[in-house]
């Protein structure tokens, strides 16, 4: 007879295939918004507001990394499972994301003509992801890099935050309200530092790039891994929660889509990063978190719906796989698709400048995957 902790150990090992498709659509949203930026469609109005918060992309990005990332400590609590060990979790972070950062950088930093990021300071900087603390580093070309350098400050920190969650908060027992509460709290900070960037004088305007202004992202994934774990402990609630996700996942979506209509409006500030007040920062903020978590709550349920089986098919796979390579090289490669369609900055078709960055950004990405899946595995095992 299989015993309970086995059964939970199994659950929580489950793999999400849908999510690898979720990075699909975030990496796209990504494109369409810079490719948006480049052509002049960032506007006040409404369908301009729209294309400006397709970078809610990122906001994906991130609630997908503390769902899948927090995993192993929400293991440790709910079955009793090793500390996940500190020296493989960096190992497998600085694999998959410096050596294909790398290789991009370079190239970025060769053939990008910018009037930031450049000289050593520019190298150093980009090639150790520290050129978002302080204003004029971000190098043309690689401008997007910013929330890279946000997500390894995250990736840097989780280790100690899964410790505080696992033995200060929790005491070592599985108590998941107390870890919901820690990531309210976590999100408050985010609000908080909001209010002290806007009204400090002095702060730097890049400290708007930084870890704490984005906190609430990472917290409303990790705060669905504990739901998860929830449900598959037989937490009635959570339960209910995942099974009304299942049985409506498009409903999910237009919700979402509803949020992000809501942040298409003034009511979330300018078409920026840097938005004119505390106010409409935590707007945007809140928005683009519900968004995040409407969008992948019905893909981490136990039971297959609509959504699941659209996001597993092979070809939302496939570019899912390949996302942080698209990522990396397609403002550096919508540069180029821009020059080779003639088009002026701020000019031209948005639609015919988004087929060209795909067409060129697509096999660009692919290629560096497969250059560098084979020695990574390598070095993996």
């Amino acid at each position: 007879m299989t015993t309970p902790t086995r059964e939970r150990v199994a659950h929580l090992s489950t793999t999400f295939p849908a999510l690898t498709g979720l990075r699909a659509v975030a990496s796209v949203a990504v494109v369409v918004t810079h490719v948006a930026y480049w052509t002049g469609r960032y506007q006040t109005d409404t369908i301009g507001l729209f294309w400006a918060r397709l970078d809610s992309g990122v906001a994906l990005f991130f609630a997908l990394s503390g769902f899948l990332l927090f995993r192993p400590w929400i293991s440790r609590l709910v079955d009793e499972a090793p500390y996940p060990a500190t020296g493989r979790y960096a190992w497998n972070r600085i694999l998959r994301i410096i050596p294909a950062y790398w290789i991009v950088v370079a190239f970025g930093l060769a053939l990008v003509d910018s009037q930031t990021g450049n000289g050593v300071s520019g190298i150093v900087r980009h090639l150790t992801l520290t050129q978002i603390y302080g204003s004029g580093h971000l190098h043309g070309g690689l401008t997007q890099t910013w929330s890279l350098a946000t997500e390894i400050a995250f990736y840097a920190l989780l280790p100690l935050l899964g410790w505080f969650v696992v033995c200060v908060v929790c005491r070592r027992t599985w108590r998941p309200a107390r870890i919901l509460v820690f990531l309210s709290a976590m999100c408050l900070l985010n609000f908080a530092y909001y209010v002290l960037a806007y009204h400090l004088d002095g702060i730097s305007p890049s400290s708007l790039m930084w870890l704490p202004g984005f906190l609430s992202w990472f917290a409303v994934g990790m705060a669905l891994t504990v739901i998860v774990a929830m449900a598959r402990t037989n937490d009635g609630w959570a339960r209910r929660l995942l099974a009304i996700a299942a049985d409506s996942p498009v409903a999910c979506w237009i919700a979402a889509l509803a949020l992000l209509a809501l942040a298409s409006t003034p009511m979330a500030g300018v078409p920026s990063l840097y938005q004119e007040s505390a106010g409409t920062a935590i707007t945007r903020n809140v928005l683009y978190a519900g968004m995040a978590f409407l969008m992948m709550i019905p893909l981490v349920t136990d039971r297959p719906n609509l959504m699941q089986r659209a996001l597993s098919w092979s070809p939302m796979q496939w570019l899912g796989t390949i996302s942080y390579e698209l990522f990396l090289v397609h403002v550096m490669l919508l540069e180029l698709a821009m020059h080779l369609l003639g088009f002026e900055t701020f000019t031209g078709s948005m639609l015919l400048g988004f087929i060209v960055t795909m067409a060129i950004s697509v096999p660009a990405a692919w290629a560096l995957y497969r250059v560098l899946d084979a020695p990574l595995r390598h070095f993996h095992r």
